[in-house]
């Protein structure tokens, strides 16, 4: 069982993998701020 945060985790990695890596475009997409996305790629070690 995937728990919640492997989903949000996978989720903006694929994000952020279909922007090239434009943080500002994947958190558009994502419809969060750029401060959220980097947070959470902090959180999650994406980066």
């Amino acid at each position: 069982v995937r728990t919640l945060d492997d989903v949000i985790r996978d989720h903006v990695a694929e994000t952020l993998a279909a922007c090239g890596g434009n943080k500002t475009e994947a958190a558009r997409r994502l419809g969060i701020g750029r401060s959220r996305l980097q947070r959470a790629i902090e959180r999650y070690g994406l980066d």
